[in-house]
């Protein structure tokens, strides 16, 4: 049979495209299931990621991260003027969540201690609480000296005498809460940084920096 020069250079020249966008398919492919992998795990790990924006950093902390022990969400349900929640009703010495009255107090370092239904309100709204049962003066002295130089600090935080609970120190966010035998001022900066502001109800309450109150001077 005769040989075609230009008919079976042509039929090359179409086998050796096939051959080209056949390589160029598969290694789209298998950069396409690639990207899909990477994205998968980019999106299981940037929960855990430190430092991300504050939106984010509530998210991790309505599923329960961060540090602190995650306590079961009471709700918050406003009491009238006067009312009080009933013996036991709180989940958790200090409260986290719950029943809570109409007022707030401002920010600052007390001296006596506050109602469990006026410390929910502030912490609806972002504080958190550091407190204490303990008639020993240096640890009140140092541990007012980590409260007072947190960043920000007394904005959206208060310390105060808890001496009905167990446990030598407290702390309290919404939701959260995590006891200390001793002062821990890393401990202290990383439950604060971790959840102050960040309240199931934020941006309306609040205080000044330097707003300490009456009982704080």
């Amino acid at each position: 049979m005769a040989k075609h020069p230009v008919r079976d250079a042509r039929r090359a020249e179409r086998r050796t495209r096939r051959r080209f966008w056949r390589r160029i398919l598969r290694y789209l492919t298998i950069a396409g299931v690639g990207l899909l992998g990477l994205a998968i795990i980019v999106g299981l790990f940037l929960p855990s990621v430190p430092g991300i924006g504050p939106q984010q950093a509530a998210q991790t902390t309505r599923r329960g991260g961060g540090p602190g022990t995650t306590v079961p969400d009471q709700g918050r349900t406003h009491l009238g003027v006067g009312e009080a929640s009933p013996a036991g009703y709180y989940s958790s010495a200090p409260p986290t969540s719950g029943n809570h009255a109409p007022v707030w107090t401002e920010c600052g370092v007390l001296t006596s201690p506050l109602p469990d239904e006026v410390q929910v309100h502030n912490l609806e709204h972002g504080f958190v609480m550091v407190q204490y049962n303990t008639q020993d003066q240096a640890v009140i002295d140092a541990l007012k000296d980590v409260v007072r130089g947190l960043t920000r600090s007394p904005d959206y935080l208060i310390m105060a005498p808890y001496p009905t609970m167990t446990e030598t120190i407290a702390l309290t966010a919404w939701g959260k809460v995590q006891y200390l035998e001793t002062v821990d001022e890393g401990a202290i900066q990383a439950f604060a940084e971790a959840y102050r502001g960040r309240g199931p109800e934020i941006g309306s309450l609040g205080c000044t920096p330097g707003g300490f109150t009456e009982a704080a001077r």
